[in-house]
């Protein structure tokens, strides 16, 4: 199986030193993410994890040229999908997760409405985050947009996490018959 796999914005050399980059061995303190910006609120600020993601995120400051700057990701994207695939299963963990869902959400968009072939059978998702919809900006979420994700999905998440509820967001997306989750009750972090 060929997986297409995307590293969370932390999780890069100049966080991890050279590669190969096995595993977070770092558990994050709430403080930690709080300071770095990862989170503006370790409380839950909603009743539902899409409430909670409507109240920390500033949706408002997609402008126009933040939207047309995910649609040239997304496209750029396609291309290497196109030169490098087939690939059956995408992967993203944390950041890495919006980007690996905003490409399933439009590969499994554009084999619905246009009949280009889908190159994903499988999605996985580590402390995840809801894809951005790059029509309208801002992220998809589930008690807005429905179920967009038909395909097998595996969330993997840590009901620690100060981000749970952007996990949760994600896995909201997803048709519940072909989706799992499993909760490793840590942080926001890969473990082995």
């Amino acid at each position: 199986m060929k997986i297409l796999a995307f590293h969370g914005g932390a999780s890069n050399v100049d966080f991890f030193g050279p590669p190969p980059h096995y595993s977070f061995t770092t558990d994050f303190s709430v403080e930690e993410l709080e300071r770095d910006g990862f989170c503006q609120n370790s409380e839950q600020v909603g009743d539902t994890p899409e409430e909670t993601l409507r109240n920390l995120l500033p949706f408002d400051r997609i402008d126009a040229a933040g939207k047309k700057g995910y649609q040239e990701d997304v496209a750029w994207l396609n291309k290497i999908l196109e030169a490098e695939g087939p690939f059956q299963a995408v992967l993203g963990f944390s950041h890495g997760a919006c980007v690996a869902a905003t490409l399933l959400e439009d590969n499994l968009r554009r084999s619905r409405d246009e009949g280009v072939p889908s190159m994903f059978k499988l999605g996985i998702f580590i402390g995840g985050v809801p894809p951005y919809n790059i029509a309208d900006g801002g992220l998809f979420l589930g008690d807005v947009h429905g179920e967009i994700f038909d395909i097998p999905t595996l969330h993997i998440m840590g009901s620690s996490d100060p981000l749970v509820d952007f996990a949760l967001a994600l896995y909201n997306l997803c048709d519940q018959d072909k989706a799992r989750l499993f909760d490793h009750g840590r942080g926001h972090q890969l473990i082995w």
